[in-house]
């Protein structure tokens, strides 16, 4: 990884609420939706705040109609966590949850493993 590849991934990391996102990911797949009542903070922000963490390989999202649904790229975590020697304590509690979201039709999503 080069220096302003790891520029990127550490000027992510340093915003509290992409931390408190992928803290929230850990309990499983959510929507932008739930994300933002969980946060308090717009859609909107929520979505470029989703768009950093996916650049950085920090979470990957599917989308259903017109739902995202974003889960933690645990994998890449792994790694980056293995090779800065540092632990972000963030590895998903529940295996294959069901995604988590604020509105009704949300909840047909089937709860496969995000894809890219």
């Amino acid at each position: 990884m080069n220096v302003s590849k790891k520029v990127v991934l550490f000027k992510t990391l340093a915003d509290e609420n992409r931390l408190k996102m992928l803290e929230m990911l850990q309990k499983g797949n959510m929507c932008l939706g739930a994300l933002a009542n969980g946060l308090k903070i717009s859609r909107a922000a929520i979505s470029q705040h989703m768009r950093l963490l996916k650049s950085a390989g920090l979470v990957s999202s599917t989308k259903k109609g017109p739902f995202v649904h974003y889960c933690l790229e645990e994998k890449n975590i792994s790694t980056m966590e293995k090779k800065f020697g540092i632990s972000l304590g963030l590895k998903k509690s529940i295996s294959k949850s069901r995604p988590v979201c604020d509105q009704k039709e949300d909840m047909e999503v089937n709860s496969k493993k995000c894809s890219k």
